[in-house]
């Protein structure tokens, strides 16, 4: 049981730098850094599926 856990949080933790790596790769220019510093507040509120695309919504709003 206690390598199962292990496991699933290196995955979680995994995921999360991807998640990041990818995040940071898609900032381009200073409205995707606006973005950014938007998404990183509506991510505490939202699923992580909800923020990228509430992010690319705001992305092409602004």
């Amino acid at each position: 049981m206690k390598i199962v856990v292990t496991m699933n949080k290196i995955n979680k933790e995994k995921i999360e730098i991807t998640k990041n790596i990818l995040f940071i790769q898609n900032l381009k220019t200073k409205k995707d850094n606006l973005c950014a510093l938007i998404s990183k507040r509506t991510k505490i509120l939202y699923t992580t599926i909800f923020s990228v695309i509430c992010w690319k919504i705001k992305c092409k709003m602004i």
